[in-house]
């Protein structure tokens, strides 16, 4: 048994050959995981490419309906200032319709007084008295309910 130098080289040939055919199919496999990982992130790009679409035509709707509700928003605003001054006109009618009644009221002429009787003169008296009480008490019950309660007699 000899050994033939061109067998050992043959030899150490064939062992290369068979490297660079295991580095190609360690190739082919790196190839095939890079494709597969190109699909999966091309599907992924689809779907952010889809989402951001939709975010863009959601988001121009949204400014559409924002640009509407602050509309209402305005004439909500201004409905709520014309009411406010309405009730503030009716409240200074409705005042002063008071305080005029109440002149009218006082600006009354009295009564002519009738001649005294001397005997019915205590009876007569004892009635206007507790009639004039009772007057006052009502007047000074309606200054209290038409006072305002910041004035009133517990501040100072």
């Amino acid at each position: 048994m000899r050994h033939d130098p061109n067998e050992a080289l043959i030899a150490q040939r064939e062992r290369e050959i068979e490297d660079i055919a295991q580095g190609i199919i360690e190739l082919a496999n790196i190839f095939q995981e890079l494709q597969t990982m190109v699909i999966d992130q091309g599907s992924m790009l689809d779907r952010i490419d889809y989402n951001v679409e939709n975010m863009s035509r959601d988001v121009k709707e949204a400014d559409k309906e924002l640009k509407v509700a602050s509309g209402y928003q305005k004439r909500t605003i201004k409905r709520k200032i014309m009411l406010l001054l309405a009730i503030l006109i009716a409240a200074v009618f409705i005042l002063l319709s008071l305080k005029l009644s109440r002149k009218a009221g006082n600006s009354t002429p009295l009564k002519p007084q009738l001649p005294v009787d001397p005997a019915s003169a205590p009876i007569r008296a004892r009635r206007q008295s507790v009639t004039m009480r009772t007057n006052r008490s009502w007047h000074r019950r309606k200054r209290r309910l038409w006072q305002d309660p910041r004035d009133g007699p517990f501040m100072s």
